[in-house]
């Protein structure tokens, strides 16, 4: 089955499915890094949101010999489990002081998100483009995402505020609303051994011999790179192990903080450098990555650079 013919497919069962009272659809979504996903869009007529479930992955578990019917099956139990039936207030949406307090950023790429940061509000950052949303905990998250509207530059005229306040409101919020998490690395992979019965006292010692990193993400997982923008973070951990601090960017989603030691420093930290590009080439999917460079936090000058 091609995904064309898998799509097809998904939508003739879905309006089996569902009775004349829903509008179903499968509409393209520009992403991350200019990808573009293919959502399934399940709404009751009587209401104006629904959530968004993107077939791409689906169609991989097809790939991956999962029967169709039981792909079919999970769709449906995750549109029944994220369904709201009530509807978002669009007027709130426009109003500046009811939405002032949910203004949020993230991080992506600057170059491969080109053409989107076009029409959006967005300040340049190394290589790098922090864009804005609107947190909405009233509406419905895409299914493994949080609730979010991204703020478009229209949006900045109507509020009638300049792209400045708006980047100093969601420094302010942010952290409030996505707070920090931090794990270290070695904690981590002691955790996925232990669930999969894999961790012995030999994997055990080598794993504690694992140096300092630190996974720091926000409480949601969700483009949650964005915590080394966060007031005071990378400077509060550089002082308590008294080094300057290499950031590598695992995804949109986390980044791994080690101490600058000379051994990393070696060749312009050429071996991390490799490792990101390798992970980013062979590992990630497009829409999550970040960026190909190593960042270095100096606790001096209290400031991330390119490495």
């Amino acid at each position: 089955m091609t995904y064309t013919e898998f799509k097809d497919e998904v939508l003739v069962k879905v309006k089996e499915r569902y009775n004349e009272d829903y509008e179903i659809s499968i509409q393209e979504f520009q992403k991350n890094n200019g990808t573009v996903l293919d959502g399934l869009i399940i709404r009751n007529s009587k209401f104006n949101i629904s959530p968004t479930i993107y077939l791409n992955g689906y169609y991989a578990k097809l790939e991956d010999n999962v029967e169709f019917d039981t792909i079919f099956d999970t769709i449906v139990n995750v549109y029944e489990t994220h369904k709201r039936e009530y509807d978002i207030d669009i007027v709130d949406i426009m109003d500046f002081e009811k939405c002032k307090d949910k203004i949020i950023f993230k991080l992506v790429n600057y170059e491969q998100n080109a053409e989107m940061l076009k029409n959006i509000p967005h300040v340049r950052y190394l290589d790098l483009a922090i864009v804005f949303y609107l947190f909405c905990d009233s509406l419905e998250k895409e299914i493994e995402g949080i609730g979010t509207i991204q703020i478009s530059d229209d949006w900045l005229e109507r509020w009638k505020i300049s792209k400045d306040e708006l980047f100093e409101i969601a420094k302010e919020n942010t952290p409030k609303i996505l707070e920090y998490k931090a794990d270290s690395l070695s904690d981590i992979i002691q955790r996925a051994m232990k669930r999969s019965d894999m961790l012995d006292d030999e994997i055990f010692e080598e794993i504690e011999n694992i140096p300092p990193y630190i996974v720091l993400s926000n409480k949601s997982g969700v483009n949650g790179a964005s915590v080394i923008l966060y007031d005071n973070l990378l400077k509060s951990i550089a002082k308590a192990i008294n080094f300057d601090l290499f950031i590598i960017p695992c995804s949109i989603h986390e980044v791994i903080i080690a101490p600058a030691l000379e051994s990393f420093m070696y060749n312009k930290g050429a071996a991390l450098k490799d490792t990101i590009a390798v992970v980013n080439n062979n590992e990630l999917a497009e829409v999550d990555v970040l960026s190909n460079n190593l960042y270095l936090y100096s606790l001096e000058k209290d400031a991330i650079e390119i490495y």
